[in-house]
């Protein structure tokens, strides 16, 4: 995600939005929100700023997972530890 421009994350989360479950919706073997969600959690613990000026973009009832697990990335102790 972070080699990825903001402008794709956003098509990506607009894709698997929050009303997809645990299966990409156009193929069944790769994951779903739940999955790519908490691969944003993971980047958000190295990357707040960009995690959070993400987060301003969201669609309420379309993104919301993906901004639980931004804020959980960025809350969690020794988050920016990682990041250095």
């Amino acid at each position: 995600m972070a080699k990825a421009s903001d402008s794709d994350l956003l098509k990506l989360f607009d894709e698997i939005h929050d009303r997809i479950g645990w299966h990409h919706p156009r193929d069944f073997l790769k994951g779903g929100s739940l999955e790519t969600s908490r691969a944003f959690g993971d980047f958000a613990k190295v990357n707040h700023e960009r995690a959070l000026e993400l987060t301003k973009r969201f669609q309420p009832g379309r993104h919301e997972r993906y901004a639980a697990e931004a804020l959980r990335g960025t809350s969690e102790p020794n988050s920016q530890i990682l990041a250095h």
